[in-house]
């Protein structure tokens, strides 16, 4: 959990060149999420409550494109339903969703 305020404050500091130099690293280098936590931090610094929605966007776009695959793979609109409920409310996701605004 150490690593979660990194990209927090990585995203206060971030510079576009900040994607490309890896020398400097002493943390993962993911630059998608750091082009999020950026995006979101320029928008809304420090902002718990900005960092919440914007995760729970994402999860709330995930649970919908997990009820679009089950549909196309050929299951009823109940199934997919209930697929998407369960991504929804499943713990591991939710977490992921949710620490940013600890």
């Amino acid at each position: 959990m150490a690593d979660d305020f990194q990209w927090v404050e990585g995203g206060l500091r971030f510079s576009g060149s900040d994607v490309l130099n890896v020398s400097q690293r002493v943390h993962f280098y993911r630059p998608v999420i750091e082009l999020y936590f950026a995006g979101t931090q320029s928008v809304f610094p420090c902002s718990a409550r900005a960092l919440h929605v914007a995760s729970t966007t994402i999860h709330l776009v995930n649970v919908a494109l997990a009820m679009i695959l089950t549909r196309t793979l050929g299951a009823t609109p109940m199934f997919a339903g209930l697929s998407g409920l369960m991504l929804a409310v499943q713990p591991a996701p939710a977490h992921a969703v949710l620490w940013p605004s600890a």
